[in-house]
């Protein structure tokens, strides 16, 4: 617990004065006593004007007393839960206008600082290399929020640090924001500027404890903490999210451990209450109370070009006008002006109690239209721009002079440059991309080796048939990795089947009707398929059974147990003395039954498995059976 003891959070959620049920001494048999817990001895006064003292209470008093420590309890380990080190992963840096060793190291600086601060369990950098490995990235090709929330997701991090490393007129600036898995949303955003990569690596130590809260301002400046304390935190209401230094450290209420001593800003939010404290932390401070009020905050936004629409993580809030704004979420938001070839974005924290002024300058922008087949990636790089996409969508980029790169495991590398970008345009962009010698390869032999077992198996060959072997052999031809070795076993395939074919000669498949071997395979397919929807639906009607009868079994117990646990308060009163503990016991095991019971009756009754899917689905094979059926006869 801390400096913080047992009895001071008693003080905290004991009231003044109880109203005790007694139970045990039999002249204050079933009595109502107000009583007052007076401080800090925590003896008892009630009505009478005697003290009595707590080993008297046999029943309810003694209960109450442990009901209060198993709050204490609960609260400690709720903190605890709460403040325990979040799984983090930090996105290698998006060098641009830099080298990616450069950005490396500045990547590997930051993180070893984070490490230090001993408030994050940082995900090693060698397990986020090869996730982003199996989803056909190269170590700094995250570079947006949907790489990177999928990452984070994939390793099972509650959170994910995505930065951009830049470099321009002399100076490097490094910008990161931080975003909570749980809701996709950007929790911290924050940067840092330097004249070299050296004096960059040297500010990373500060900017990680900035991050983790645990940083003090002095003179204006951000100081590293080295000394702590412990802080209870309470709202009202409630359940408000506490920020320490514009870091989430857990809800209210709160015992917030390694708080910094130094000036701090504690602020407190939920939904669009919200409150804040700016206080020089001491030992002596214990205990710190905010009391939330409805608030909204506001934007002064400041540019050259007024005729541009205005949105807030993505919402439209109008045309930009004057620049003013009001009535705003209090938190991190996106900001984004666009309009007129026209763009700008960044993220801003809009405050409670203040109006940030936002300088924007707008730049020409157009856009990019990418379509980039499965498993290829596309880089694509400007002067101050570098942005990895995949698969297909519309990047704003500045206008300028753009070069791409694509790669991807089953494509030869394809590169092409002077790709200019006009203002308000939208530029098209589909490479020509050709498979790897690897992948072609692979591709090439297995349908040889598909076709050569059809022969070895003697299935009956059709003019079509030979059509197919020959085309597969032009493919091999014209391929410009220059398969010779595949072209002999492609031209005796063709010999082979020509003579199977020339020796019983049969009617060649109409042109456009599909191959019927192809046809037989899927049939033969689909009644697996069939038999294994067939077994899904019989084992979940079967589960659903059981918990059918379960449920129904719980919630009969239940309201059992329920009417025994009136019938044992009820003849208590009479009974009581002579059955004292009998009566006590009966009339608290049986509600908690009755409870237990209703909750597993519900768990069991909610939880029952649907078959509706499982039967559309097998609908659907069984029409495709009997179409294929009725073409192959």
């Amino acid at each position: 617990m801390g400096r913080l003891d047992l009895l001071q959070l008693l003080k905290l959620f004991l009231p003044r004065r109880v109203g005790l049920r007694m139970g045990c001494p039999q002249q204050l048999f079933r009595r109502q006593l107000s009583c007052k817990i007076v401080h800090p001895g925590l003896s008892l006064y009630c009505n009478h004007g005697k003290k009595l003292w707590m080993k008297r209470f046999t029943c309810m008093a003694y209960k109450l007393k442990t009901v209060l420590l198993f709050i204490v309890i609960f609260l400690t380990i709720s903190s605890i839960w709460a403040q325990e080190k979040q799984r983090t992963a930090v996105i290698p840096f998006n060098p641009i206008n830099i080298l990616k060793a450069d950005a490396e190291v500045v990547y590997s600086s930051f993180e070893t600082a984070l490490v230090q601060t001993d408030t994050f369990f940082v995900i090693d950098s060698n397990e986020i290399g090869r996730s982003l490995k199996e989803q056909g990235y190269s170590l700094f090709d995250c570079t947006n929020e949907q790489c990177a929330v999928g990452l984070g997701k994939l390793l099972s991090a509650g959170q994910v640090i995505l930065g951009a490393l830049s470099y321009f007129g002399g100076s490097y600036t490094l910008k990161i924001k931080v975003i909570d898995l749980s809701n996709g949303k950007t929790v911290y955003s924050d940067k840092v500027s330097a004249g070299s990569l050296d004096q960059m690596s040297e500010a990373m130590e500060l900017f990680a404890f900035k991050l983790a809260g645990l940083t003090y301002t002095e003179n204006e400046e951000h100081r590293i903490a080295h000394q702590f304390s412990e802080l209870f935190i309470d709202t009202t209401p409630s359940r408000a999210d506490i920020y320490i230094n514009g870091v989430k450290k857990g809800t209210s209420p709160e015992l917030i451990s390694r708080v910094p001593l130094g000036r701090i800003r504690i602020e407190a939010r939920q939904g669009n209450l919200y409150g804040e404290r700016v206080l020089k932390v001491t030992e002596n401070i214990k205990q710190v109370q905010i009391k939330l009020t409805e608030t909204y905050g506001s934007l002064v936004i400041k540019s050259e070009d007024s005729n541009v629409d205005v949105y807030l993580d993505s919402r439209w809030l109008g045309k930009l006008g004057s620049g003013s704004f009001r009535n705003l979420s209090v938190g991190i938001h996106t900001l984004e002006l666009k309009g007129q070839g026209l763009y700008w974005r960044d993220e801003v924290l809009i405050p409670g109690n203040q109006s940030p002024v936002i300088e924007a300058s707008l730049q020409e922008y157009g856009a990019v239209d990418y379509a980039i087949p499965e498993g290829a990636t596309v880089e694509i790089k400007g002067r101050m721009f570098r942005e990895v996409v995949k698969g297909y969508g519309t990047l704003p980029v500045p206008t300028g002079d753009y070069s791409i790169t694509v790669t991807g495991k089953n494509y030869e590398q394809y590169e092409e440059t002077g790709i200019i970008v006009p203002k308000g345009a939208n530029i098209s962009l589909k490479p020509d991309l050709s498979y790897s010698r690897e992948y072609e390869y692979e591709q090439f032999t297995g349908k040889l080796e598909e076709s050569e077992r059809i022969l070895n198996f003697g299935y009956l060959l059709t003019y079509t048939d030979i059509k197919r072997f020959e085309d597969l052999k032009k493919e091999i031809e014209f391929s410009k990795h220059g398969f010779t070795d595949l072209i002999p076993r492609v031209k005796s395939l063709i010999e082979r089947a020509k003579e199977i074919v020339g020796a019983e000669p049969l009617i060649e498949s109409v042109e456009g009707d599909e191959n019927i071997l192809e046809k037989e395979k899927r049939l033969e397919g689909l009644f697996v398929q069939k038999q294994e929807l067939e077994i899904k639906i019989e084992s979940s009607l079967l589960e659903k059974n059981r918990k059918t009868i379960g449920g129904w079994t719980f919630l009969g117990l239940g309201l059992v147990s329920g009417g025994l646990s009136g019938l044992f308060y009820y003849f208590s009163n009479e009974a009581y003395q002579k059955y004292e503990r009998f009566w006590d016991t009966s009339a608290y095991i049986a509600p908690g039954t009755s409870g237990f019971c209703l909750i597993v009756s519900s768990i069991l009754l909610l939880t029952r498995p649907s078959t509706e899917h499982f039967t559309a689905e097998l609908e659907t094979v069984e029409k495709e059976i009997n179409i294929l059926e009725k073409e192959l006869q």
